[in-house]
């Protein structure tokens, strides 16, 4: 679930500060499907390539 989560709060910004799939991708320096996978697939798929998974997982409350 948390997975998820984070592909849509991360789309979520992107659509508030008014940022396209294209300029997220020049940003990051990826394509456009690159950036529309993150936002729709679980972390484990994009991230241990570049970042082992347990650094992508951000501490729950009060840890």
């Amino acid at each position: 679930m948390r997975r998820r989560r984070l592909g849509s709060e991360l789309r979520e910004l992107r659509e508030e500060t008014g940022a396209s799939l294209e300029h997220g991708a020049e940003t990051l320096e990826c394509g456009r499907s690159r950036i529309s996978r993150i936002e729709v697939l679980p972390i484990d798929s994009f991230l241990p390539d570049k970042y082992p998974t347990h650094m992508a997982r951000r501490p729950g409350p009060g840890v």
